[in-house]
């Protein structure tokens, strides 16, 4: 899970990722790691509130291509192009 450090935070918010590296560097357990991230609330606040300051995101080799941020309208009309 904690493959390679501190890369593995790096996609966390600034003050969150120098908490965990910080814990990590002084032998925090896993378990102990896993509360400062906020557990389900912390994904919670990041991926379906928004905020990424407070919470974070997980993302996966899907979001390479995306290039730019479109309304769900926008993305719709799109894929029902061949259908109209």
């Amino acid at each position: 899970m904690f493959r390679t450090l501190p890369a593995y935070y790096r996609s966390l918010p600034t003050n969150l990722s120098n908490k965990l590296v910080e814990m990590d560097e002084n032998g925090a357990s896993r378990e102990d790691i896993a509360k400062a991230m906020g557990g389900a609330s912390g994904l919670r606040i990041g991926m379906l509130e928004g905020n990424i300051v407070d919470g974070y995101i997980t993302v996966g080799t899907g979001i390479t291509p995306i290039k730019e941020i479109r309304t769900v309208k926008a993305v719709i009309d799109d894929l029902m192009q061949d259908f109209n």
